[in-house]
């Protein structure tokens, strides 16, 4: 049985520089049984179960984030994510004190 889990992924940029905003669904395969328990709750309390939830909004937020970087990059936009960087060694040390 298949679950379908729509969300909206947006990067806002302040002042009024620009928004990255993605709509998109996730489909999710899951056993009639689990489907059952995993809508039941959702129906109940509004809430997905904890595994259930790490695993989709971990697949929306990797898929997500790089296609916001790509649209970042093509919109001349800062990253919406923290990127990686080089520091120098004397950088570092001011900062470990």
């Amino acid at each position: 049985m298949s679950l379908k889990v729509e969300f909206d992924f947006s990067s806002t940029y302040e002042p009024d520089l620009g928004n990255i905003s993605i709509y998109a669904n996730v489909l999710s395969l899951e056993t009639k049984e689990e489907a059952e328990k995993i809508l039941k709750e959702w129906k109940d309390k509004k809430k997905l179960p904890e595994p259930f939830m790490r695993q989709t909004f971990n697949f929306m937020l990797r898929r997500c984030n790089i296609k916001a970087l790509v649209l970042a990059e093509d919109l001349n936009l800062p990253s919406p994510i923290q990127l990686p960087k080089l520091q120098s060694k004397q950088v570092r040390e001011e900062e470990d004190e």
